[in-house]
C-alpha cells in the first residue's frame, strides 16, 4: 500500500481553487488572413520582396544553386531581383576565432547581438536573461561537437534565443576558466555600464543558468549528477544499490549560496574549484538560488521516462505488474489519439514500440495529457495512483495565476511520489532526477512556473544552430554568417478573426488558436462551461457554440480533477441550443478525447514549458 494516501486527500479541502489557467505564451503562426478589430495604422509593415526572398532561404536553408535557379526564374518574369543569392545574403564577415583547447571559440558578443535589434532595446529600464550551455553533437560520422554560450532575453517574447559564443571540438572545452573568459569579462562590464542604446542606457541582469545536470556540474564546477554528492540543493549522500547509485527519499540539509561561496562542502566541487571560485562566481552570480533545475530533462526526459521505461520493462515490484496485453492496449490507446490532438501540438502521439524515440515533447504530451487516459484501467489502481500524484503536481505548478497558493500542496504531492517511487519501481529506482523533484517547488517559489525556467526554448535553437552548418570546414563562420542575417523583426502577434474564402473560420488569441473545426472547436467559457464551437460573429464579437453537459470529475484523488485542475468528463450529446458569449470570455482551449461514451475534456497548456 502507498504510503500516506489518507493523509493527503484530506488535506485538499482547505486548498483554494485554481483560477482559469490562461496568460500562457505560444508562438502561434498563421498564413491565413487575420482581420484584428485593431486600428489599422497598427498593421504591420509590408516586408519587400527582397526581404521575403532572404527570409525564405534562411528558413528554408536551400543550396545556392537552388537560391539562384529560383532569382533567375523571378528575373524572367521581370522582378527586381539579384542575379546571385549572395547579393541578398553576404557572407564576408569579420570572425575572430580563438583556440581553447582541444577545439577552437568564437565569441560573437552581448552588446553586438543586442544591438542587432536596433532602437527596440531602447524600450526597457533592464534586460534580463538567462544562460545556457549545451553540447550537441555536428554529424554523425565524427566526434565534432558545439558547444554554444546561448542567453534568452525574458523581455522579448519572440526572436529572444541568442548565440554569444560558440566552441567547437572533438571533446568539450578542457578549461571552464578559457572558455567562459570573453563571456564573463564582457558580462561583466556591461553589468556595471550597461549598453547605451538611442542615448539611452539600458541596464543588463542575469536572472538564472539553466542547464541539464551534466552541463552544469561542468560550468559551476562541482561534480557530476553521478557522484554520490552529486545533488546540487542539498547534503544527501546517494548510497549504490545493485550497482545503481540511490538517493533516499528524503532530502536533507539545504545548500544555501553562503554554503558555496565558502566552501564548507568540499565534496561537492570538483578538485580544481574546492579552492578557487569558478568563473561564474566571479559575476556574484548567486551559485544555488539562480541554478535552476531545467524542468526539460528532469521531469520529461528523467522522471515520465524512467516511469514508463520501467513499466515497459516490468521492472516494477511483483504485485504492480502490468501484463504485455495490458501494456498493448496502453499503446493502442495512445495511437487512436493522435486525430484528437489539435494544432498546438508539433507532435502526435505514438506507441510503445517507439518509445527510445520520442523526444521531450511527447514524454511532457503523455504526462501532462494522454496518459491519464491511457493508463486509467490498464495498471494497478496504485501505480495509477503514483502517476496522478506527478501530473497533478506538474499541471499546478503550470498555472500563471494559481501556482503560488498551491505550492505546498505540490510539495507535499511530489514528496509523496518520491516517498512511493522505490516502493513501486523497487529500492534502487530513486535516482538524481526522482530526488531532485523533492526541491522543484523551491526552483517555481524563486522563478515562477515551470515553463520559466525549462531548456525547451535552447534546445530548439540548437538544432537551428546545427542546421546552419552545410559542411565540415569553416563551421564556426558558417554559423556566424547564418545568425549574423537572422530575422531581428520584433512584431506583436497579430490576433482576432481569421477569414477564409469570405467566412469567418478561427478566432486567434496569444495563447490559442481556436476554429469551427474538429479537434480545434472545444474550449471553456467563463467561469467553467464546456463548449463545441459552432460560428463566429465577427461584426459583434462573439463566439457561438453549443454546451456540453454533465460535467464530473475524472479522478478525486489525490486531487479533485474538476475543481482544481479543470479536467472533467462530459456527455457526448450536447445542448440542441446554440448559445454566444463575447470572445472575451474564452477561459482556454481545452483537449477532448472520447473515454467511454463520454468526452474527456483536458484545459491545454500550451507554452506552459
Amino acid at each position: 500500500m502507498l504510503g500516506s494516501r489518507r493523509n493527503l486527500k484530506s488535506e485538499v479541502v482547505s486548498v483554494p481553487v485554481a483560477s482559469e489557467p490562461r496568460d500562457y505564451e505560444s508562438h502561434l503562426q498563421s498564413n491565413a488572413n487575420i482581420v484584428s478589430g485593431n486600428d489599422p495604422a497598427n498593421s504591420v509593415r509590408p516586408i519587400s520582396l527582397k526581404e521575403q526572398l532572404k527570409d525564405w532561404a534562411l528558413k528554408h536553408k536551400p543550396s545556392r544553386e537552388c537560391c539562384n535557379d529560383i532569382l533567375a526564374i523571378l528575373a524572367r518574369q521581370n522582378l527586381d531581383v539579384p542575379r546571385d543569392i549572395r547579393s541578398l545574403i553576404p557572407k564576408k564577415s569579420k570572425l575572430v576565432i580563438k583556440s581553447v583547447p582541444p577545439g577552437f571559440y568564437s565569441h560573437f558578443g552581448i552588446e553586438k547581438q543586442l544591438m542587432s535589434f536596433g532602437d527596440y532595446v531602447s524600450q526597457f529600464e533592464e534586460i534580463v536573461f538567462d544562460i545556457n550551455v549545451d553540447g550537441i553533437p555536428l554529424f554523425r560520422s565524427s566526434r565534432v561537437q558545439l558547444w554554444p554560450i546561448l542567453i534568452r532575453i525574458l523581455n522579448f517574447k519572440v526572436n529572444n534565443i541568442l548565440p554569444v559564443g560558440i566552441y567547437i571540438g572533438k571533446q568539450k572545452p578542457k578549461d571552464l576558466e578559457v572558455y567562459l573568459l570573453d563571456f564573463v569579462q564582457e558580462y561583466d562590464n556591461l553589468s556595471k555600464t550597461g549598453i547605451c542604446v538611442s542615448n539611452k542606457i539600458v541596464k543588463l541582469r542575469l536572472r538564472a543558468v539553466i542547464c541539464d545536470a551534466p552541463a552544469t556540474a561542468f560550468i559551476c564546477g562541482t561534480v557530476g549528477h553521478t557522484s554520490s554528492h552529486g545533488c546540487s540543493k542539498c547534503t544527501q549522500v546517494a548510497r549504490k544499490i545493485d550497482q545503481v547509485l540511490t538517493y533516499t527519499t528524503n532530502s536533507d540539509k539545504l545548500i544555501t549560496d553562503e554554503d558555496f561561496t565558502e566552501r564548507r562542502l568540499k565534496n561537492h566541487f570538483s578538485k580544481k574549484f574546492r579552492s578557487e571560485a569558478s568563473p561564474l562566481e566571479t559575476l556574484n552570480i548567486k551559485m544555488v538560488s539562480q541554478i535552476a533545475l531545467d524542468t526539460m530533462h528532469l521531469i520529461d526526459l528523467g522522471v515520465v521516462r524512467k516511469f514508463l521505461i520501467r513499466l515497459l520493462n516490468n521492472k516494477t515490484s511483483l504485485e504492480y505488474k502490468a501484463p504485455k496485453e495490458n501494456l498493448s492496449t496502453i499503446s493502442t490507446k495512445l495511437v487512436s489519439l493522435r486525430k484528437y490532438i489539435p494544432l498546438e501540438f508539433s507532435r502526435r502521439p505514438r506507441g510503445f514500440e517507439d518509445i527510445v524515440h520520442w523526444k521531450a515533447t511527447e514524454y511532457r504530451q503523455f504526462l501532462l495529457y494522454t496518459g491519464i487516459l491511457a493508463l486509467k484501467g490498464s495498471i494497478h489502481d496504485e501505480l495509477y495512483y503514483e502517476f496522478l500524484l506527478l501530473h497533478c503536481s506538474c499541471r499546478l505548478l503550470s498555472c500563471p495565476r494559481s501556482y503560488e497558493e498551491n505550492i505546498s500542496l505540490c510539495q507535499n504531492m511530489l514528496s509523496l511520489f518520491v516517498e512511493n517511487f522505490p516502493i513501486v519501481f523497487k529500492e534502487n529506482s530513486v535516482s538524481y532526477n526522482v530526488h531532485s523533484l523533492l526541491h522543484l517547488t523551491e526552483c517555481v517559489k524563486q522563478f515562477g512556473v515551470l515553463q520559466n525556467f525549462s531548456a525547451y526554448g535552447f534546445e530548439n535553437y540548437l538544432q537551428i544552430l546545427k542546421g546552419y552548418v552545410k559542411k565540415p570546414q569553416c563551421v564556426l563562420k558558417q554559423i556566424y554568417n547564418n545568425v549574423k542575417h537572422e530575422n531581428r523583426r520584433i512584431s506583436s502577434q497579430q490576433e482576432g478573426f481569421v477569414e477564409e474564402k469570405n467566412r469567418v473560420k478561427k478566432f486567434v488569441t496569444s495563447e490559442y488558436i481556436f476554429s469551427t473545426k474538429f479537434p480545434d472547436n472545444y474550449c471553456f467559457i467563463l467561469p467553467d462551461i464546456p463548449l463545441t464551437i459552432k460560428s463566429f460573429d465577427k461584426e459583434n464579437n462573439l463566439v457561438i457554440g453549443k454546451r456540453f453537459l454533465n460535467q464530473t470529475h475524472f479522478f478525486s484523488q489525490p486531487i479533485d480533477s474538476l475543481k482544481l485542475l479543470g479536467i472533467c468528463l462530459v456527455d457526448e450529446n450536447i445542448n440542441d441550443l446554440e448559445e454566444s458569449f463575447p470572445t472575451s470570455k474564452i477561459k482556454c482551449k481545452c483537449i477532448g478525447l472520447p473515454y467511454q461514451n463520454k468526452i474527456l475534456l483536458v484545459p491545454i497548456l500550451h507554452g506552459c514549458f
